[in-house]
């Protein structure tokens, strides 16, 4: 590679490199102003921070795979529970534990779609 090859190359990575810390430094200041819910909050009023939707619709439903091969799935049809958090509430992929027990004892779904922040 000649020495003006290497400067285009670096000089696009530079571009590159500051789109993507706009980008984080935009998703950082955005989660620093969430709060997040813990596992108490949610056991006193699950409701207050999350929005559930329930519609008959598409999913792929994963059939198998065991690490070493490809996945396989099909696609389904049935009542998909959209679930997200309320804007200004974060929950981690631990808690969300409990709102998908939850939403699944509520709404009986066949498949849930879960969103753990709003904008």
């Amino acid at each position: 590679m000649s020495l003006e090859e290497q400067v285009k190359r670096i000089e696009s990575q530079v571009v590159f490199y500051k789109e993507w810390l706009e980008i984080y430094k935009e998703q950082l200041s955005k989660l620093k102003s969430l709060v997040e819910v813990t596992a108490n909050d949610l056991y006193n009023g699950i409701d207050r921070f999350i929005d559930v939707s329930i519609k008959e619709e598409k999913y792929e439903h994963i059939l198998g795979g065991d690490g070493r091969s490809q996945p396989w799935s099909e696609t389904r049809v049935g009542q998909v529970a959209d679930v997200k958090i309320k804007a200004g509430y974060y929950v981690d992929e631990d808690d969300f534990d409990i709102i998908t027990d939850y939403v699944r004892r509520k709404y009986n779904p066949v498949h849930i779609k879960k969103e753990l922040y709003s904008w």
